[in-house]
């Protein structure tokens, strides 16, 4: 009976001593991204605000929010989550990936994920980051 009362009462200061971490977007996510293009998969056509006569701007925010600008109207928000992982096909290759999801619970489809990449000011959007081919990617540039 001891070893129990013992045993409960380790248990309980394990548990109760036991925090979630907060965790935080990476900082070069955050910020505001103009949309720069849009390369289509198949037929190849390039979409930009040049042609579409649309500017976008997709806000990300340290409290995982999400903001997506077309003219300067907001046409979509939520909130975000991202995610990282890899992916096997064969024993050949392995995709490592980043990816997101934009929440959205007053639409349809509640839900968009994609895979992104960073590379300096550049935020790209691409299927092509998870190994899939004859997709889209799009481009932002930080502001």
């Amino acid at each position: 009976m001891r070893h129990l009362t013992y045993f409960l009462f380790i248990m309980l200061l394990v548990i109760g001593s036991c925090t979630k971490e907060k965790q935080s977007p990476p900082p070069e996510l955050i910020g505001y991204w103009q949309w720069e293009i849009t390369h289509q998969g198949l037929p190849i056509y390039d979409l930009t605000p040049e042609n579409t006569g649309i500017e976008k701007i997709l806000v990300l925010t340290e409290d995982f929010g999400w903001k997506k600008f077309e003219n300067d109207i907001i046409v979509d928000s939520g909130t975000f989550s991202i995610g990282h992982g890899t992916y096997s096909p064969s024993v050949y290759k392995t995709w490592i990936y980043d990816s997101i999801v934009f929440h959205n619970p007053v639409k349809t489809i509640p839900a968009n994920w994609d895979f992104y990449e960073i590379e300096a000011d550049t935020l790209t959007f691409c299927c092509c980051f998870r190994g899939y081919a004859g997709c889209y990617k799009t481009k932002y540039i930080k502001h």
